[in-house]
This record gives C-alpha cells, sequence and structure tokens, in this order.
C-alpha cells in the first residue's frame, strides 16, 4: 500500500480537546500519517488555504463549531480523490445543529461527509478505513418503512453513479452484507425513531447514508451519530449520496474522477453570464429574470 495522508483541521485552538479522542499509529511501518491543521476560515482563511494545498491529501476532517466554514474551505480546492468528512463541534448557542447542517447540508456536486457532534475518533477511524480500502463498486440500498416497496430514490442514485462510470448493484432487501472492494450507499426512509444503520447495517462495512424525513433537527442530530460504521450526507441528498461514493471509487478509477470534473465544470458554466458586477438598471433587472 502507499503512503496515505490524513488532515486534522480544528477550526479553533480551543478545539484541540477533541484531539484526545484520536489513536496515532505507533509503528514506525505503518504508511496513514496524520497531520494536523489549526486554522479559521473566517479569521486566518490563509492559513486554511496554505495548509489545503500542503499535500495531496488523502482525506481532511474539518471540525468546526457553529457554521463549519472549514469543511467548505477545504471543500473547495480538495481534488476528486480527497474525502473530506466534517465534524461538527459543540456551541452553546445551537448545541451543535449548526455546525452539523453546515456539514452536510451542501451544493449539489460538492460531497463530504459528516459524523455526530464532537465524534473525532470515529471520522478519523472510518477515514482510515476509507483510504486504505480499495473500493472499487457500489451497492445501493433503500430502505422504506413498508418493504417490498419501489426503490426510486436507488434507482435515481444509481442513475448518478451510470453517469460517473461508477460500477453499482441496487440491494434487495434485509441487512447488507457487503463485499471487502464495495462501499454501501444508504437511502434511510424509515419514519420510526430507529434508523437504517442500527436495523441494517451491522454486518457490512463502512456506509454513506442520507436520510428522507427526521422526525425533528434533534431527532438528526441524534441519527447523525449513532452507528459506528456511517457516515451522513445530509437530508434527502441523493446527488451528494452518489457523489461522496464517486469520489471514493475514484480513488482506484481514474476515470471517475475525470467525470467528477467534468460534471463540476458544468455546473460552474451556469454563472459565466454573472462573471462580472452587473449595473442594475430596469433594462438589466429584466434581462436577468429572462435568463434561462
Amino acid at each position: 500500500m502507499d503512503e496515505r495522508n490524513i488532515l486534522i483541521a480544528l477550526g479553533s485552538p480551543s478545539d484541540r480537546e477533541l484531539l484526545r479522542q484520536v489513536t496515532l499509529p505507533t509503528s514506525p511501518s505503518d504508511k496513514v500519517h496524520y497531520f494536523l491543521s489549526i486554522a479559521s476560515a473566517h479569521r486566518t482563511p490563509e492559513a486554511v488555504e496554505r495548509h489545503a494545498k500542503a499535500e495531496a491529501w488523502d482525506a481532511i476532517i474539518a471540525c468546526a463549531g457553529l457554521t463549519n466554514a472549514l469543511l467548505s474551505e477545504y471543500l473547495k480546492s480538495a481534488r476528486p480523490q480527497t474525502l473530506v468528512i466534517g465534524v461538527p463541534v459543540d456551541d452553546r448557542a445551537t448545541d451543535g445543529l449548526s455546525s452539523l447542517l453546515s456539514s452536510t447540508e451542501l451544493p449539489p456536486g460538492y460531497a463530504a461527509a459528516a459524523v455526530g457532534v464532537g465524534q473525532l475518533e470515529k471520522a478519523a477511524r472510518l477515514a482510515r478505513e476509507l483510504v486504505t480500502t480499495l473500493y472499487d463498486k457500489v451497492v445501493i440500498c433503500e430502505f422504506n418503512e413498508r418493504p417490498g416497496g419501489e426503490k426510486k430514490w436507488a434507482e435515481k442514485v444509481g442513475k448518478q453513479l451510470y453517469n460517473l462510470n461508477v460500477p453499482c448493484r441496487i440491494h434487495d432487501e434485509g441487512a447488507v452484507e457487503t463485499q471487502k472492494n464495495e462501499l454501501a450507499l444508504v437511502i434511510d426512509g424509515l419514519e420510526s425513531g430507529q434508523s437504517a444503520a442500527e436495523r441494517y447495517l451491522t454486518r457490512c462495512g463502512v456506509a454513506v447514508v442520507t436520510k428522507r424525513h427526521v422526525m425533528s433537527y434533534g431527532h438528526y442530530k441524534g441519527q447523525a451519530g449513532i452507528a459506528e460504521n456511517a457516515l451522513y450526507v445530509g437530508l434527502a441528498s441523493v446527488h451528494n449520496l452518489a457523489y461522496f461514493g464517486a469520489k471514493v471509487i475514484s480513488r482506484q478509477r481514474l476515470e471517475v474522477g475525470e467525470r467528477i470534473i467534468i460534471e463540476q465544470s458544468r455546473g460552474r458554466d451556469r454563472y459565466e453570464p454573472y462573471a462580472k458586477v452587473i449595473p442594475l438598471t430596469p433594462g438589466t433587472l429584466t434581462q436577468v429574470l429572462a435568463a434561462k
């Protein structure tokens, strides 16, 4: 196995206590290396930019409270093969909910995953698993309150993955058992208090989950941290579920990374007419509103 580099990025010196959760390798032969950044996306953005380019990171774990702007900053400059994982940090005002939502609710095509509030140990463990396992296939799992129903969301994820050249299959029903080279992408459509991860994913490897329903945001906060083998990509986020899976697979299949870059470029093309500041007049306002 080649060397693997994982960056643990803290948004504030106040977050250093989280580092007590991390178990570092002690063997000189271990090929996974950890690095630490302490820089703020708001107060020291130049340091964040510098640290983002310091290595060709295999994974970046971004830990910050309130709005996790740190995650977005690292995601902007990340290669398709770089996995960005958010660790929401508790805060007095929102009890960590603000950081959780800003770590998972992201624009389509710019996919990061997250763990529960303060779960740096889990993020580091799953990041290591993702960058050291040779994933080259995806298993799409959709769980609904009534088994045996249509799997429309799974089909949407499959279509996205097909467009990104990612080999995949749709899981039928029941508990999921993945092969060593298979990554599970999960649409959790259960409306009860129990999560699909608790019920169906105890015998599979790393799973990436999007939830279709939440009873409350407090419920969602609890669900994000409940399963030891699951990362979360947000609410009803079919697009980014597929994209995060594609980023994992792109580590083995270079053509997938190329497709991700192409798709992101297409998203940016929509902004080309607005490259310059537009003086607002009744005429230009009409043109902007009439544009396709």
